[in-house]
């Protein structure tokens, strides 16, 4: 898909997980939620900071993302997309008539189920995808 173009949805990360935003595009105005699903030791300090990109193949074996973010996107009462996602940048999620891509994907230990500046970084674009 070319020729979209992409806008940031205002997720505020150091307010911690899960989050919801509203956010205008286009002409119509939709519900962002988002939540981490992470499996990671309850002992790690609030400052470690978890890529969930994937890790790609490491010693010939492939590689598995910590985790992954999962996304809803309403406009009203309808569910435009309810899925998992992982930083990948070229890819593009159908949502309706929007389309989305996740960027980037960092969070903090420190931000799941609470609030913080810990380093987490959640850049998820939103596009429209026809007037």
């Amino acid at each position: 898909m070319t020729g979209l173009q992409f806008f940031r949805v205002p997720f505020t990360p150091d307010d911690g997980l899960p989050q919801a935003v509203s956010c205008p595009v286009g002409a119509g105005t939709y519900d962002f939620a988002v939540y981490a699903s992470l499996n990671v030791p309850a002992e790690d300090p609030l400052d470690t900071v978890y890529d969930l990109a994937w890790p790609g193949p490491v010693a010939g074996r492939i590689g598995i993302p910590r985790g992954h973010l999962v996304v809803r996107v309403s406009a009203g009462p309808r569910i435009l997309l309810l899925r998992k996602l992982v930083p990948e940048p070229a890819l593009v999620h159908l949502a309706g008539p929007l389309a989305l891509t996740l960027h980037e994907a960092r969070i903090a230990h420190g931000n799941l189920n609470g609030a913080g500046r810990f380093g987490s970084v959640i850049r998820l674009g939103v596009a429209e995808r026809w007037a």
